[in-house]
Order: structure tokens, then C-alpha cells, then sequence
């Protein structure tokens, strides 16, 4: 998949223009904090939700040229977030054990299904031991065969179960419009 020239035709359904509505209920919990990683960006709007609670440092990773352009243009100013143009395949040795949040929102679902147990391992190389990881996940994608790609509950504990303790799993209940009853939240600690 050619992310880029899908973000130069404006071809990215997934892009609501606001953050997702599941992360901002998890958000006014205040958990998540100190320094936070959101891969897979796109145009940032789930970045700039968590950088609004100052004591959040928030670096958001993206392949595409285009979406981190769009997402300094839009949330550049805020002085606790950063974008950055990047693979999760190819992150620098500057990020080992840098973080501690990962947020995911629609980067896992993106990925090809051999690729999940890189994605596991990227998200263990960057995230100090106990550090968090929060994400929205794809359960059910009716009439797609991907991207997104779906992953059932127990798949998810299965690959997960390596090298993370689940804290908290859940159907997600605010959704966007059109993916109601399709996603599932996870909650889960590095080993």
C-alpha cells in the first residue's frame, strides 16, 4: 500500500478531522501521560487531543510526507507535541525505551497481518518496561478484505500475551459513525 499517494488523491476514509471518540472518554480519565507515542498519525487529530493536557510530551510518527506536512500545518504550535516522518519498521536506536504511551488508532488495522508481530515488536522496543499501551482495534470490518484488517479478541490476547500483561479489554462505546459495534479497546502494560 502506497500510504503517501493516498494521502496526495485524498483517498483516507479513515481520516474523521477530529480525534477518535473512544480516546477522548479514555482521556478524561488523565492516565495517559509523561511521554506518549501515536504511530501511524496521519493528519494528527488524536495527537493534539492528548497534547492538550500539558503534561503529556507527544510525538506523533507517520510514513507519509503529506500527512505529517498536514499535521504540523494544523497542530504545529503546540509546543508538547512534535510529528515526525517514520516507519514503525525502521525506528532510530533514539527511541528504545523512550516512551510511555503508545496510543494506537488505526496503524495496527492498517498493517498487512504478517506484519502484526513486527508492529509487536516495534511497540516493545520503543516503550519502557510497565509502560502502557492504549488502543482501538477493528474486531469486525464487514465486506472488506483490508486494509483495515480486523483481529478477534482472543488473536489479539494471543499475540499480545508475549510481551504484554492485558490490564482491560472492551467493545468500544463511542464510535464514529460507520464503525459502531466494530471496534474493541484494549488496555495493556509492558512485561
Amino acid at each position: 500500500m502506497n500510504w503517501e499517494n493516498r494521502y496526495i488523491m485524498n483517498d483516507i476514509p479513515w481520516n474523521q478531522g477530529e480525534a477518535a471518540p473512544e480516546l477522548v472518554e479514555i482521556l478524561k480519565e488523565g492516565i495517559i501521560k509523561n511521554q506518549i507515542i501515536v504511530p501511524g498519525c496521519g493528519f494528527g487529530h488524536d495527537c493534539a487531543k492528548i497534547a492538550q493536557n500539558q503534561s503529556c510530551q507527544v510525538l506523533g510518527l507517520d510514513l507519509s510526507t503529506t500527512a505529517i506536512r498536514q499535521a504540523v500545518n494544523r497542530y504545529g504550535s503546540l509546543n508538547n507535541l512534535k510529528f515526525v516522518e517514520g516507519d514503525i519498521f525502521r525506528v532510530s536506536s533514539e527511541f528504545e525505551m523512550q516512551f510511555d504511551w503508545l496510543v494506537e488508532h488505526t496503524c495496527f488495522c492498517a498493517l498487512n497481518p504478517v506484519d502484526r508481530k513486527s508492529y509487536l515488536d516495534f511497540a516493545t522496543f520503543i516503550l519502557k518496561p510497565k509502560a502502557k499501551l492504549f488502543g482501538i482495534f477493528f474486531k469486525d470490518v464487514e465486506g472488506h478484505s483490508g486494509p483495515p484488517y480486523p483481529i478477534s479478541k482472543k488473536d489479539f490476547e494471543d499475540l499480545f500475551s508475549k510481551n504484554f500483561n492485558l490490564l482491560s479489554i472492551w467493545d468500544a462505546k463511542k464510535s464514529f459513525k460507520g464503525r459502531e459495534n466494530n471496534e474493541f479497546c484494549a488496555l495493556l502494560e509492558r512485561s
